[in-house]
């Protein structure tokens, strides 16, 4: 961006003599961005109920984004699941896991009763 002389068709004597075009009230696009951030801010934090609300709505939609996410996850393991064979292609798994916890219950149990069974 030049500033622009006026053409002359003699040398100008002095400095002061020559006119240069005024860009104070030119803004760069870095300001008008700045210019717009301010006032954003300035519109949400002197009207409280608007960010208020903005906040609540963004949670909102966050959590039924959250919700619907979850709901087609599970339901396309449930599918896949379903498809492999069921609860027969766990259940190994699940007799194991069964006869462990029905173990440690009873030794928790037997524990439990030897420990009653002294304090009295």
């Amino acid at each position: 961006m030049n500033a622009t002389v006026s053409p002359s068709t003699t040398a100008p004597a002095t400095v002061s003599e020559q006119r240069v075009t005024d860009f104070s009230d030119f803004q760069s696009p870095h300001e008008v961005s700045i210019e717009r951030l301010v006032q954003a801010v300035d519109l949400a934090y002197h009207h409280p109920w608007r960010m208020m609300w903005r906040s609540f709505w963004s949670g909102f939609m966050t959590a039924i984004g959250a919700m619907v996410g979850t709901v087609i996850i599970v339901g396309l393991l449930g599918y896949m699941f379903h498809a492999l064979g069921g609860i027969e292609l766990l259940r190994p798994s699940i007799d194991k896991l069964q006869n462990m916890l029905t173990q440690s219950t009873t030794s928790q149990t037997q524990k439990v009763d030897t420990i009653l069974n002294t304090n009295k």
